[in-house]
């Protein structure tokens, strides 16, 4: 029975071809020795090269010996080649830090990679079987997990140019253990899978046998489940890459941003979805785990009144919001700059002056001609009637509390801080912007505004013009 389910599933779901090379993982215990015996035997038919991986996690002091001597032994009899990977998890631990298990599977999966690579198989087989997917499923429900891990664990996945395939997906610990016993293998047992102090092994010694009380194929209901979400996911994915395309401004290593008029258009289902994509294609975001819950904490905060402001995730994320502009980016050793205060500083006329190693320089020049408007385009750039400057003294300082500027059409001042404001400069920028003054009268704010003292008229002889290189910081 179980030969001939795995038989189907690597043709019709998996479409193994002939002659394919196949490394599979070997714990040792029931689920790994069955899958190997099986491939095995249908090795002789599909002409498949196959060959075995144990990996010593080393963790269980001679039991961890034993095994490895006994997936030696059954590879022995079944003529089968076997490579042996020993890892040392305690002292990544130790060193790294984190969860034992998490750092076991990132090893273990290491090694398989190595030895698949080096010895040139295309394909790992690994033993998860109906039960590891009900038990993931419903692990990952109580943590609060968004709907598409619901879905559980691939049945098939690229990674590392290998093709990971589980053809025990669809078939029941039950079915594994029927079939060793009638095939008299021996596999071993894992004392550890009998301790109630993993989340895992708590469901599956404690809360399965109370839910199968209510529905005996309680575990093949979740796995069909998850079965249903991967088929309506295909959907799914086709409606966020579109969502995404229309709402996304820019990405780079470092941030991505999106519209956020364009985001809020979007149904609530939607958001949820572009936000779980966003936060997937961040790179430097692995380390943190994207649950259901913080998917909606971001989602709210974005439809939330306010104009700008931040939340600040764990590992140093921020989520950032400026006006209509909405961007996630992991701070840096630059972020520090926020917190820093230049003094001020006199401009070199003509020349340049760096105003911050991080921020920017202004550059002067002076004309006796009134130059092209290609002069405007490049950067922020603005001309003044040298001659009519109360004073040959320009200075460059960060913003300071009461700052005020005359306006072109305004009788009296306004305040720098609202004319910021009016032009939607972020929050968390406005005190990196330099106010270029002469004695406190606010003459030009690069990108904001330029005052209306000393314009350029008919009269005017000698011009002088001002340009705003910004580096990438305020970008």
């Amino acid at each position: 029975m179980l030969r001939e389910v795995v038989d189907r599933v690597m043709q019709q779901e998996l479409r193994i071809p002939e002659h394919a090379s196949i490394l599979v993982a070997v714990s040792g215990g029931p689920d790994s020795i069955a899958l190997l015996h099986i491939l095995k035997d249908l090795s002789k038919e599909y002409k498949w090269k196959i060959g075995v991986i144990h990996v010593n996690h080393q963790l269980r002091g001679e039991e961890s010996l034993f095994d490895e001597q006994y997936v030696k032994e059954i590879c022995s009899q079944l003529g089968v080649p076997c490579w042996i990977e020993r890892v040392d998890v305690r002292r990544a631990v130790r060193q790294e830090g984190g969860n034992k298990q998490d750092i076991a599977r990132t090893l273990r999966y290491e090694a398989f990679a190595k030895v698949a690579k080096r010895e040139s198989f295309g394909y790992v087989a690994l033993g998860h079987h109906q039960d590891d997917q009900a038990e993931t499923i419903l692990m990952r429900l109580i943590r609060g997990t968004h709907s598409t891990g619901l879905i559980g664990i691939p049945i098939r996945r690229e990674w590392e140019n290998l093709e990971l395939i589980r053809p025990f997906l669809s078939s029941s610990r039950e079915m594994i253990v029927t079939y060793c016993k009638h095939h008299h293998l021996m596999p071993r047992t894992d004392q550890s899978n009998l301790s109630k102090e993993y989340t895992r092994n708590f469901l599956r010694l404690e809360i399965f046998p109370e839910l199968e009380k209510m529905n005996p194929k309680v575990k093949e209901t979740i796995s069909q489940l998850g079965a249903r979400m991967l088929e309506e996911e295909e959907v799914w994915k086709e409606w966020e890459d579109k969502a995404l395309e229309e709402i996304s401004l820019s990405q780079d290593h470092r941030q991505v941003s999106w519209s956020r008029k364009r985001f809020l258009d979007l149904s609530i289902a939607l958001q949820r979805r572009v936000v779980k994509l966003i936060l997937s294609s961040l790179e430097w975001l692995t380390d943190v785990e994207i649950t259901y819950s913080r998917i909606e904490q971001i989602r709210h905060w974005i439809s939330s009144p306010g104009p700008s402001g931040e939340i600040h995730l764990e590992k140093g994320i921020v989520v950032r919001k400026s006006y209509e502009i909405v961007t996630i980016l992991k701070q840096s050793s630059k972020d520090e700059v926020t917190t820093l205060t230049w003094e001020e500083l006199k401009l070199n006329i003509p020349g340049k002056t760096e105003y911050h190693p991080s921020l920017g320089a202004i550059e002067a020049c002076l004309f006796d001609q009134p130059q092209s408007e290609e002069w405007f385009c490049s950067s922020p750039s603005v001309v003044f009637d040298y001659e009519q400057v109360p004073t040959s003294s320009f200075l460059a300082r960060p913003r300071k509390a009461g700052d005020r500027m005359s306006c072109f059409g305004l009788q009296g001042t306004k305040k720098v801080k609202d004319l910021m404001i009016e032009k939607q400069i972020p929050r968390h920028l406005r005190d990196l912007i330099p106010v270029v003054h002469i004695d406190d009268q606010v003459l030009w704010i690069p990108g904001v505004r330029r005052s209306a003292i000393a314009p350029v008229t008919n009269q005017t002889s000698y011009y002088l013009y001002l340009r705003w290189h910004s580096y990438k910081m305020l970008e």
